[in-house]
């Protein structure tokens, strides 16, 4: 009987004959306290029937004002989902007032709800005989023929109905159903094509033809009935879906998508086609088409947290980080000790460089939270450059600052100390306090083997410090492990250019170099600059050209260096409209404020060199 149950209720919801809310569910079970409730009111059995005698006794004001009182009650438990109670007061209610048809159907759907089918039944015979002009009596009494196995007279019913409500859609989709079922095909047919010709406007005949002929395995002939359907209805979202659906099974995506997307132009807020657009855009990676269509699939749902984090996490990529913002902010408002959260929001805010809001979220990660020690990671590389704003403007005591968070994050995470410790290293390097950030580093080196590429930095803060021999040591140390690493002969030749030392052993690594990674920008850049040491210019324009055109092919961003030489190259050639150029392009990829001083200097003087000379 479960199964007669079930279907019974989906035969009162179609028929818009439930009682409950919009939008609420039938609880599983009642809950311990309503049933104990439901328990102590049938211990009160004997007095209600008493109390529906004495009114019916004292006449209709008395009966009516206890139909009031029981209607009340009656209708609450239901909405609750307490059905039990709610039969049991409708059941009385009833014997007060029989001749009303209203609470007759009260009473019969909780019957129907509590499984008691056969009950209900002589109830809702009674009410198709006196209710002849509401088709949806008929539509459940068909339901309850179905579920106690009586298809003959459930069809007999839908037939009734049909007959005399022609436009009464749910009736004939019913009987059809029921004959494909049985595989009578013909007859489900008949019925459908009968009730189309009187109700042309209604897709619903053409797509339940469809969905009929789907599942016979005519795929060709369905997809041509669900078009129909969607002809006479664009906005038949069922057709659309089951449209998408045969593309989706055939795993012809693109079709599926175009497919929802059509029908989303004129019906934008289609839940079912804006979920199934949203699940395939991703599957298919089509991150930036996917925003639109997950931005309206959230402002309809917006209590899917999952989608919300996706489109936030969408708008990020995106770099439209406010968005970003929004989105996340929102999801911590429903979950507000969320550590990811947090940790998210700290990072946009990183990144739009509103430092303060940044600190602000990651401090209050929590610090039992695996992101806790990745937080303070960030905090300390933000102080670091707030610290270097500072100092650049005089002001060291955001220094202070600064080295204190390191210090005391380096004891706290000892296993993480150079996490924290890097931050400062660089700071220093900005400075120019290369000692300090050497210093750092080769404290690290005492405790644990460097990476190669931390060698590499390394031996660039000792260049920048002027110790050529030790840079060259750790350089050298590299290439004894490894003999073919180009970078590494990049790197000595380099260094013996500008410091200006033995060129012909620079010529000679550098073409190492470029031996090993012939199309490798930076590499014939240094041969390019070695050319312009030697004062040959256009060798040097030739190859920084060169250098310049391979990197742009392999990254989108150039380096400042390679333009800085360009600019170099083109005023000692007296080319000073193309010197100013490479100039600019070097000062738009140029990150350190010191660095740009002397860029605008040197454009600055290149302006004094092309004024023509005075009278």
């Amino acid at each position: 009987m479960s199964r007669a149950f079930s279907i019974l209720i989906v035969f009162l919801t179609l028929a818009g004959c439930a009682t409950q809310k919009k939008g609420s569910e039938l609880p599983n079970k009642v809950s311990p306290s309503r049933e104990n409730y439901s328990k102590r009111a049938e211990n009160k059995i004997i007095p209600l029937k008493q109390m529906v005698e004495i009114a019916k006794q004292k006449g209709p004001k008395a009966v009516q004002f206890l139909a009031t009182d029981l209607f009340l009650k009656g209708n609450d438990a239901s909405m609750r989902g307490d059905n039990k109670m709610a039969a049991f007061v409708f059941e009385h209610l009833y014997s007060l007032k029989p001749e009303d048809n209203f609470i007759k159907r009260k009473y019969a759907i909780e019957l129907i709800k509590l499984g008691k089918v056969e009950k209900s039944l002589v109830l809702f015979e009674e009410l198709f005989k006196s209710e002849s002009d509401d088709p949806r009596i008929g539509l459940i009494l068909g339901g309850i023929y179905v579920a106690l196995e009586q298809k003959e007279k459930a069809r007999g019913i839908y037939k009734k109905v049909i007959k005399d409500f022609p436009h009464f859609s749910e009736a004939c989709i019913f009987l059809a159903k029921s004959y494909a079922k049985d595989e009578e095909y013909k007859n489900s047919f008949k019925y459908l094509n009968r009730c189309e010709k009187g109700d042309t406007k209604n897709a619903i005949y053409s797509f339940y033809k469809g969905k009929i002929t789907y599942e016979r395995g005519n795929i060709k002939r369905a997809t041509n009935y669900f078009n129909k359907s969607l002809s006479i209805d664009p906005s038949y979202y069922q057709a659309a879906l089951a449209l998408g659906m045969i593309y989706e099974e055939k795993g012809n995506f693109k079709s599926a998508i175009n497919v929802y997307k059509d029908f989303l132009e004129n019906n934008p807020g289609s839940f079912a086609i804006l979920s199934r657009v949203v699940k395939l855009l991703f599957a298919e990676e089509r991150f930036q088409e996917v925003i639109p269509y997950a931005e309206s699939l959230v402002s309809l749902d917006p209590s899917d947290l999952n989608l919300k984090v996706r489109l936030g996490i969408l708008y990020t990529d995106a770099k439209k980080y406010t968005d970003a913002i929004g989105v996340f902010s929102e999801i911590l408002k429903e979950i507000p000790d969320s550590d990811k959260i947090l940790f998210y929001i700290g990072s946009l805010y990183q990144q739009i460089e509103d430092y303060e809001q940044a600190i602000k979220y990651f401090s209050k990660i929590n610090p039992k939270s695996n992101l806790y020690l990745d937080g303070n990671i960030q905090i300390s590389q933000i102080l670091g450059v707030l610290a270097y704003d500072a100092f650049i403007k005089g002001d060291e005591s955001k220094t202070e600052e600064f080295v204190a968070f390191v210090d005391d994050n380096s004891s706290n995470f000892p296993d993480s100390q150079f996490d924290f410790r890097i931050h400062l290293v660089e700071f220093y390097e900005k400075i120019k306090r290369f000692n300090l950030a050497i210093e750092l580093i080769e404290d690290e080196k005492e405790s644990k083997e460097l990476s190669e590429n931390m060698n590499y930095y390394l031996a660039s803060l000792y260049e920048k410090n002027n110790q050529y021999k030790e840079s060259r040591v750790i350089i050298r140390k590299i290439l004894d492990k490894n003999p073919k690493n180009a970078q590494a002969w990049n790197f000595l030749g380099y260094s013996l250019i500008e410091s200006g030392e033995n060129l012909d052993l620079a010529y000679d690594y550098i073409n190492k170099a470029i031996k090993l990674r012939p199309t490798d920008g930076y590499i014939r850049d240094s041969l390019g600059w070695y050319y312009y040491k030697t004062g040959n210019l256009q060798k040097a324009l030739k190859e920084i050209k060169t250098a310049r055109k391979l990197i742009q092919d392999s990254d989108a961003n150039l380096d400042m260096v390679i333009s800085k030489h360009l600019a170099i190259i083109y005023k000692d050639l007296k080319k000073y409209d193309e010197a100013k150029k490479f100039y600019n392009e070097a000062l738009r990829n140029c990150t350190a404020q010191e660095e740009k001083n002397l860029l605008m200097n040197e454009i600055d003087a290149l302006e004094k060199l092309r004024l023509p000379a005075s009278k």
